[in-house]
């Protein structure tokens, strides 16, 4: 394999003295591995359970091998810190050491750099770049001229670490990177890898960053945009040449609503954004034929559906629900866009409501009583263990957005049914989720129940279907549900998933939401052969209306 926009050879990548992989690595792994060592920049996606890190472990042993890195920076999310230093370990010969601690105790290890550190975001963030205040207010402007509300940008300076790196030969892994750098150029975060960039390239052209992603999309090609012009602002371009040539309209806040010209130009003197930033992303495909063979096939039910099983609301439910909408009718908008959050939470289950926290919520409990919800039905939740009953023995994975409103409810009821449950969240330790998750995998409990903080980094290969609750927000955070189950090392020859939907409620909306921003990732390059066809999101649009 060549990189994109280069002829120059294919990396050989063999057992070398740095290497250790207690398994055979696949021959499309070692493809992306060879690519990504031949790439300063590259956000290197490989659909999740492909094995990206494995991917961006043998590609660093290579660089170091080769005697063209002297540091490795691992920049993960807290709850995979463990997991990343564990991998370092089993992969590689290398000790990674965690950067973390006191400050005195990280003085301590700039003063003597290890050759592999691993550290949180924002601890790393802290020590890279010192937050020294706001640049102001500047403003931006979209294709009408109109100003977009104007934006504090943090100004930041070189910080300890940052100083201890400078002429030194560094690569940056970012885990989740896509996520984590795209959501706002102006936050700190980007700022201080804007920063680390610019000083390191000052000082040494060895300089790498390989930002990882099992969807290079996260939310929408904005955040695709910013990532790439972190890592190669002259490829990627100005901010208002990307709105001019790629945002199609903004919504009321001014932000970016609907885009062109992303792998096809409608306007031929606009270059499309994947030609324009191609070379800066390589993605591993679930559909590409390569990758495929090593997965179970993944089957949406019910079978000739978007993967969608729809549920009807009694009578009673939409009384309720309508009432609530008449309720805040004339409220202002953030009062409307909260309201918007609240009625996922009636959807879900009416005694949510006690359990969210919010005003509104409040205000209904005190309005109806504990009595008055807990006497209203919840046909989803019947539906969902109805799906359950209809599947028999086969285990399954379902998540749920809400933690703390919504998950404690489903698990009551599924005990009260006589399943066997194990439970993952945001508040267990890691110990705990360990737990959970061995139990599930052993085939000791039926249902994995998890919110979304089990949809990253936990692997769930004994499962069989996995099952939303209720609809994510993201085509990025979709695709991580299903792939607790869709992995490599699946138990399985064939999976399933679903995703319960109300008709006539607010989740016919975000059904909606999720196929546009599905359609975006296709258009740059980021389908990975398990979401919605272009015929079901058709469908969904027209349900959606």
């Amino acid at each position: 394999m060549t990189p994109p926009g280069t002829d120059q050879p294919q990396l050989m990548l063999q057992e070398g003295p740095l290497l250790r992989f207690p398994f055979e690595l696949k021959d499309f792994q070692l493809d992306t591995a060879a690519l990504t060592a031949l790439s300063r920049a590259l956000i290197l996606g490989v659909t999740t359970g492909g094995g990206k890190t494995a991917c961006s472990l043998a590609a660093m042993a290579m660089l170091i091998e080769d005697g063209k890195v002297d540091h490795v920076i691992i920049e993960v999310e807290v709850s995979k810190l463990e997991e990343w230093e564990t991998d370092v370990a089993r992969f590689t010969t290398l000790t990674p050491v965690r950067y973390a601690g006191t400050t005195a105790k990280r003085a301590k290890l700039r003063k003597a750099l290890p050759q592999v550190l691993v550290g949180v975001y924002e601890t790393l963030r802290g020590d890279l770049a010192v937050k020294v205040g706001q640049e102001g207010e500047r403003p931006s402007y979209g294709r009408t001229g109109a100003s977009r509300p104007k934006a504090r940008v943090a100004k930041v300076q070189n910080g300890p670490l940052l100083e201890a790196l400078l002429g030194k030969r560094v690569l940056i892994i970012q885990d989740e990177g896509t996520a984590k750098m795209g959501a706002s150029r102006t936050s700190w975060m980007y700022k201080a890898h804007e920063l680390a960039r610019r000083e390191l390239l000052k000082y040494s052209q060895d300089y790498w960053c390989w930002p990882l992603s099992a969807t290079p999309m996260v939310r929408d090609p904005v955040g695709y945009f910013n990532v790439c012009r972190l890592l190669d602002p002259d490829r990627a371009g100005r901010v208002e040449d990307f709105e001019r040539d790629h945002v199609a309209t903004f919504d009321d806040y001014h932000q970016p609503k609907t885009f062109k010209n992303l792998d096809t130009s409608e306007e031929p003197w606009v270059t499309p954004l994947t030609e324009k930033l191609k070379g800066l992303v390589v993605y591993r495909s679930r559909a590409e034929p390569e990758v495929a063979r090593y997965f179970p096939t993944f089957i949406a039910q019910p079978v000739g559906t978007p993967g969608y099983t729809f549920v009807d609301p009694s009578p009673i439910e939409m009384d309720f629900y309508q009432a609530i909408f008449a309720q805040y009718a004339g409220a202002d908008q953030a009062a409307q866009d909260a309201l918007w959050g609240l009625m996922r939470l009636v959807v879900g289950h009416p005694l949510s409501l006690i359990r969210s926290g919010g005003a509104m919520a409040a205000d209904i409990v005190r309005i109806v009583g504990r009595d008055g919800l807990a006497a209203l039905p919840c046909t989803k939740l019947d539906a969902f263990v109805g799906k359950l009953r209809s599947i028999g023995r086969d285990q399954v994975v379902s998540f749920t957005y809400f933690a703390h409103a919504i998950l404690p409810l489903v698990h009551q009821r599924l005990v009260e049914e006589g399943f066997s449950v194990v439970l993952n969240h945001g508040d267990l330790t890691p110990r705990e989720r360990e737990r959970s998750r061995d139990t599930f995998n052993t085939g000791d409990a039926q249902v994995y129940l998890s919110s979304d903080a089990g949809a990253r980094g936990i692997n769930l290969p004994a499962g069989k279907w996995a099952i939303d609750y209720e609809l994510p927000l993201t085509d990025e955070v979709a695709r991580q549900r299903r792939s607790r189950i869709d992995r490599i090392d699946s138990t399985h020859k064939v999976i399933h998933f679903t995703s319960m939907v109300m008709r006539s409620t607010v989740e016919m909306g975000i059904a909606k939401i999720v196929a546009n921003r599905q359609a975006w990732a296709e258009q740059l390059g980021n389908e990975d052969g398990s979401g919605l066809s272009a015929a079901a999101r058709k469908y969904i649009l027209s349900q959606s209306k």
